[in-house]
């Protein structure tokens, strides 16, 4: 009889994963686990955390890469920890321990929240859901996670292959959130592999598709309508182009008049820009309400 909370010697052959574990190693990681468990030994390895199954079976909860690691070394047995939990508290426990320890596939953690979502497979909103994983994510980051499920079949599949490679990736969850915003598939992936090219940081990479979102807006024609009465001001020695350290502004052409404009979001302001030998000038339109 295996007693519930203490150290206890389990088979290998009647150990299994869980479906929720998001936790991921490179396989340089996984290598230098396997040296590390090597050395250890069974009698001082961290124990692996499990409950039993009616299959008979005894299914990880935490320490599914040592009994890997065990597994790669041919052990017969593992140390372990059983525990007495229902599906929802393994899982909790599950990603709470993996969490505080090592690195999260974004994808795989995804699907642990869509599955109990209401808006995906589930019944929770996304204030029960962070109460369910006692506060470990609030809801604004939940919410964010579940962006995830706008990105591409092609984006997700190149992420996951990412966070199960090889190195370790140049990208992480912020990334993909950024990237998510996108509703064209195409741009998704060219941003995607931009960010891997460049090794770009999240917030910079937010900016940029923040940018180009902005850049693809198409203007009414009410607000390119001017007045022969209107205020002059140099524009930017930047030839026309927005500082990249600000969102506040915009270039865009008119389809109408097929003039430049620059569009001032902050101000809520509209300048055409006047070409006057080598200097640039904006001159201020007033809006025309519509």
């Amino acid at each position: 009889m295996k007693a519930v909370g203490e150290v206890v010697s389990i088979p290998v052959s009647d150990l299994e994963v869980n479906p929720w574990n998001c936790n991921v190693m490179s396989e340089a990681q996984m290598r230098l686990l396997i040296e590390t468990v090597k050395r250890s030994g069974p009698e001082k390895m961290q124990p692996v955390i499990v409950r039993s199954q009616q299959s008979g079976k005894m299914q990880i909860i935490d320490g599914e890469h040592r009994f890997l690691a065990a597994k790669e070394h041919g052990w017969e047995a593992v140390p372990a920890i059983i525990v007495d939990l229902d599906d929802e508290q393994a899982k909790v426990m599950c990603i709470k321990m993996n969490y505080l320890r090592g690195k999260l596939d974004p994808m795989r953690l995804f699907d642990v929240f869509y599955e109990d979502w209401d808006g995906g497979n589930g019944k929770l909103t996304t204030r029960q859901l962070e109460e369910k994983f006692d506060h470990l994510f609030d809801q604004s980051w939940i919410v964010r996670i579940l962006q995830l499920r706008n990105l591409s079949p092609e984006v997700k599949k190149e992420a996951q292959s990412l966070f199960n490679g090889e190195s370790e990736p140049s990208i992480g969850l912020k990334h993909l959130i950024a990237i998510a915003q996108l509703k064209n598939e195409e741009k998704q992936t060219h941003f995607l592999k931009a960010a891997l090219s460049t090794g770009v940081s999240a917030s910079t990479l937010d900016r940029m598709i923040r940018e180009y979102q902005l850049s693809q807006q198409q203007p009414s024609p009410q607000a390119w309508e001017s007045t022969e009465d209107s205020q002059e001001a140099e524009f930017s020695k930047s030839g026309g182009r927005r500082s990249r350290s600000t969102l506040t502004e915009s270039i865009f052409r008119c389809e109408v008049c097929h003039s430049q404009h620059r569009v001032n979001w902050r101000r809520r302001t509209v300048s055409r820009i006047i070409e006057e030998a080598d200097k640039k000038r904006a001159v201020y339109v007033p809006l025309v309400e519509g």
